[in-house]
């Protein structure tokens, strides 16, 4: 006879919080690449519809490349079209991640296995790690500008959420749910 475990699953308990945090982070990592798909191909990157900026800010990008952003792709066409395809796939990654996401959290860590927890730690990780460490920082760092210059909400909210649905996650599965 097989004897099964049962997990007992709460939306209320730090497990189901937990839950929540990480759809959280994954719908906002859903739906920016939607908004942001939707938007570019309608309107064009550095158009007066769309951002007015690369990656970081106007100014930003300003100072780190010696012209504004608008000022290039006048002078070189080719960059609009090629920064719409960069786009495309950073959307296409993040919405690839956040799928995955969302599928380990509502199959895996809502019923109790703490691999899926590990797992998406460890991506989060990854990406935070990658966008802070190798990205925002050095440049912060190199031209002088602080987070508020250059910031993106939907990077500060895995930022946020992730450590406190990891710790919260952490502590229901000790719990037992």
């Amino acid at each position: 006879m097989n004897a099964q475990t049962t997990f007992n699953f709460q939306w209320l308990s730090p497990l189901g919080i937990a839950v929540i945090l990480f759809l959280l982070s994954a719908a906002i990592n859903v739906l920016t690449p939607i908004a942001g798909l939707f938007i570019m191909h309608r309107y064009g990157p550095i158009s007066p519809q769309t951002s007015q900026y690369f990656v970081f800010s106007a100014r930003a990008e300003e100072t780190w490349l010696g012209k504004s952003p608008a000022q290039l792709v006048e002078e070189f066409p080719g960059l609009r079209r090629l920064y719409l395809v960069l786009i495309d796939f950073t959307e296409a990654f993040t919405l690839g991640f956040a799928i995955l996401t969302i599928g380990l959290v509502w199959f895996g860590l809502r019923t109790g296995q703490a691999w899926a927890l590990w797992t998406i730690f460890a991506g989060n990780v990854a990406m935070l790690a990658i966008y802070w460490g190798v990205a925002l920082i050095p440049f912060m760092r190199q031209y002088g500008f602080g987070y508020g210059e250059i910031f993106h909400p939907f990077a500060a909210v895995p930022t946020v959420l992730v450590p406190i649905a990891t710790v919260l996650a952490w502590i229901g599965l000790r719990a037992g749910g």
